[in-house]
């Protein structure tokens, strides 16, 4: 509520009639502001599987193409050290958390970067070609305001340069990747890549139109880097920005949540011994 004319004498109270929207409302006088409240939501709206507690979920798997919640691509890269398995660190959530490791392998003496990485959709690998298909329907009951997780990171130095595109040089920090982005999709967004040029490249910050099968409504992203203080587990809050403030949540949008220990793993430019430990992802309002 905005009133132009000082002169009225107001008490410093706001009361938020009951039937009003959920969020912060604020009493403003010739810009000067007067009085602040707010209506709280109350929900029990949970992201599925994520405190990973679950055995069974396909990220811990190789190249299943159907994973239901949460999937992770290259798991096959490396079998005997998985990019993305079920692990325990200190601070998580529960029994378990998720852990996700990069590193160079390959064959025939020719090795190029693998990220450790984690997201809601699936991934398929019928060649030497990867393609994870970003998104997870999810039944939106509010707008959060941020996604809180439980997190702990040793992000390196860069070390692999596999691509002709080079984002970060060598010899300089890398950055990690954690976003997610509420978004009205016709369709999952796929990104390829592997021995070739990458694909379908995209990034939440580029704008409500970023990619064509739909529209993005927010997002929140944060790039890690270093090593996280201590030796257990810290909350992370990403907050969310939205790009489009009146469209209702509904069951017809999409979830994508991604955390990947290099933020350029798609054009294999990163370290390649990097940790990111992952939990308990969350909604805040």
């Amino acid at each position: 509520t905005t009133i132009s004319d000082s002169s009225i004498d107001l008490a410093p109270s706001l009361t938020v009639p009951a039937e009003a929207p959920e969020g912060e409302y604020k009493l403003v006088v010739d810009g000067v502001e007067k009085a602040v409240s707010s209506r709280a939501l109350t929900t029990d709206q949970t992201i599925p599987y994520a405190t990973f507690e679950d055995n069974t979920l396909a990220c811990w798997g190789n190249d299943t193409g159907v994973a239901p919640y949460w999937g992770s691509g290259n798991n096959s890269f490396t079998d005997d050290d998985p990019l993305c398995r079920q692990a325990t660190y200190n601070g998580m959530t529960g029994s378990y958390c998720a852990h996700l490791s990069s590193c160079a392998a390959g064959a025939l003496g020719i090795t190029m970067l693998a990220a450790g990485n984690i997201f809601t959709g699936t991934f398929s690998k019928p060649s030497t070609t990867g393609t994870v298909s970003f998104g997870i329907k999810y039944n939106w009951k509010a707008r959060p305001t941020a996604m809180k997780l439980k997190y702990w990171g040793n992000i390196g130095t860069v070390d692999r340069t596999d691509k002709d595109v080079v984002m970060i040089p060598s010899g300089q920090p890398d950055q990690a990747s954690i976003y997610v982005a509420i978004i009205d999709w016709s369709s999952r967004h796929q990104t390829s890549s592997g021995t070739g040029n990458p694909s379908g490249i995209w990034s939440v910050e580029d704008g409500i139109n970023a990619v064509s099968e739909g529209k993005i409504i927010g997002y929140g992203v944060v790039y890690p880097t270093g090593t996280t203080s201590g030796d257990t587990m810290i909350d992370l809050e990403i907050p969310i920005h939205y790009y489009d403030t009146q469209t209702k949540p509904s069951g017809n949008y999409t979830l994508v949540i991604s955390a990947a220990t290099s933020r350029y793993g798609d054009y294999m430019n990163g370290c390649s011994k990097s940790d990111m430990y992952v939990d308990d992802f969350q909604w805040v309002y």
